[in-house]
């Protein structure tokens, strides 16, 4: 990510198999003391900050965050913090081919430790439900994503740069999405019925959707074929 890529990391299995304990998408609070990746991440990001500016006073890095859910079909800010709004956040495609996101908080954060708050914060708007195979059961996909944008300096190259000239920059802009899915589920074997059997089937058909794509871009057989990541909001 620090190099310019984008990059994504995805918990994905059955429901009730620590994903969210494995990911760190639960917050701080659930296990102090014993994180999961994004917490993790985290701290090293920061690090990864100082390190860069301190390499050079003409380097700025700068981090910024947001934090949604897919429930169902509809898509919520987890850092809006009044959630009784219900303000809708739309996917949309932009003029050159791209997907973008309306309508959500990007938060730029300081430290390691206002980044963890902000985590945690949205934490508690997670959907949940209890089933038989998981009491908290997480009924939507939370995709936590890190924003980094950087500006460093570039050595001058040959005479020296005129006085009171700005410095050449490079700038490199990446995220870092931390996919917490919803767990794969056997309505029979969840023993789920009337509002928690619709999520399951909601859940089951996004990751089928995912389970394409994915098969789209890693599999040598289907070399070539377009990714069909429009089927889902979740793979869009």
């Amino acid at each position: 990510a620090f190099d310019g890529y984008n990059a994504t990391i995805l918990a994905y299995g059955q429901t009730g198999s620590g994903k969210t304990y494995t990911m760190g998408t639960a917050g701080r609070s659930m296990n102090s003391g014993d994180y999961g990746i994004v917490p993790r991440i985290i701290e090293e990001v920061f690090q990864k900050k100082e390190a860069i500016e301190g390499e050079n006073e003409g380097n700025t890095v700068m981090i910024r965050v947001s934090f949604l859910e897919i429930y169902g079909d509809t898509v919520r800010d987890l850092l809006e913090f009044d959630q009784a709004a219900s303000k809708e956040v739309l996917i949309r495609s932009d003029e050159k081919g791209g997907v973008k996101i309306i309508g959500h908080k990007q938060i730029e954060v300081n430290s390691a430790d206002e980044l963890l708050d902000v985590l945690d914060n949205g934490c508690l708007y997670r959907a949940t439900g209890r089933t038989s195979m998981n009491a908290f059961s997480s009924r939507s996909h939370a995709i936590f994503t890190i924003y980094i944008d950087q500006e460093l300096a570039l050595p001058s190259e040959g005479a020296e740069q005129e006085e009171g000239a700005e410095p050449l920059k490079e700038a490199k802009q990446s995220k870092f999405h931390f996919v917490d899915l919803a767990g794969s589920e056997r309505t029979g074997k969840a023993n789920t019925e009337g509002k928690l059997m619709k999520e399951g089937i909601n859940i089951n058909l996004g990751l089928l959707a995912l389970g394409k794509v994915i098969s789209a871009l890693g599999d040598e057989k289907k070399k070539g074929t377009f990714p069909p990541y429009r089927e889902s909001k979740l793979t869009r």
